[in-house]
């Protein structure tokens, strides 16, 4: 006779770990571009969305060796340069970058005015709250706190720096659950905006909710949204609610701020026994 044990986490969600850019700050993931763009500015180096969303979830260090590698970037460099930087002129061009990170992110700060109702729905009903993020500890450690003034505590928070691997590898949401001390996995959901973001939490075994309009897919500030008509709105909702599932999201959704009935349709279907 041939049996097979499965076992079934049937209890509550213990924990809910968000992706920061695009999901939680920086609607339409425009800071780390515009702070590149004002890095390479000198040079008039133009750097096309397609390699800004290529780099994005790399930390500092990798984009801009990412960058130099390239033939293209590397040509324009030395028409206003005698060579490529040395170890000591990257680590300016780092901090340079940094403080433009900062700046960037901290004018796109605001959640969706409508957050703080799901953020008190998380506390109330007992779940931890995890963050991972692609920026360095020096600049998220600057922006968690703003964060909480804006109603969302943190329990803990996972740099890109802190891992081996990027995304859509599983380290930054794991290590991310470990810390919160998850018992299981099936009951941690991950929010993120992103293609890379939906597949790590897939990878680490996690129910995924995708955020279709403060993400990469838009690519326009919160005021840039809001100037676009209805038809325009739809349309890029339509696109990125569309590539969301593809990626494997178990729901789509606008904003942090509508995750709300997910999480309620996540529990019931874990006391049905259902798993990621």
């Amino acid at each position: 006779m041939h049996l097979n044990y499965h076992r079934k986490y049937c209890g509550k969600i213990q924990a809910v770990i968000f992706d920061m850019t695009g999901t939680l700050v920086d609607f339409g993931v425009k800071a780390n571009g515009q702070a590149l763009q004002q890095l390479f500015s000198h040079c008039q180096i133009h750097l096309s969305p397609d390699i800004l969303l290529a780099i994005a979830d790399l930390p500092d260090l990798a984009q801009l060796t990412y960058l130099f590698n390239m033939e293209g970037f590397k040509s324009q460099w030395q028409q206003h340069h005698s060579s490529l930087p040395d170890e000591k002129q990257l680590e300016q061009l780092i901090m340079q970058f940094r403080t433009h990170q900062i700046e960037y992110a901290s004018q796109q700060l605001s959640l969706p005015v409508d957050s703080k109702p799901v953020f008190q729905f998380i506390r109330k009903q007992g779940y931890k709250v995890g963050v991972c993020t692609h920026y360095c500890r020096d600049i998220a450690s600057d922006l968690i706190p703003q964060l909480t003034e804006q109603g969302l505590k943190i329990d803990h928070w996972v740099s890109a720096v802190d891992v081996s691997q990027p995304r859509p590898a599983p380290h930054l949401a794991l290590t991310c659950a470990v810390a919160l001390d998850i018992m299981s996995v099936a009951a941690c959901v991950k929010v993120d905006d992103s293609l890379k973001g939906i597949e790590e939490g897939l990878n680490a075994g996690m129910w995924t909710v995708g955020t279709a309009i403060s993400g990469e897919y838009n690519n326009r500030s919160m005021s840039e949204w809001n100037q676009l008509s209805n038809t325009e709105k739809d349309k890029i909702r339509s696109e990125a609610t569309l590539s969301l599932y593809r990626a494997g999201a178990h729901y789509v959704v606008d904003t942090v701020s509508d995750i709300q009935s997910c999480l309620e349709d996540i529990e019931a279907r874990l006391k049905r026994g259902e798993r990621p």
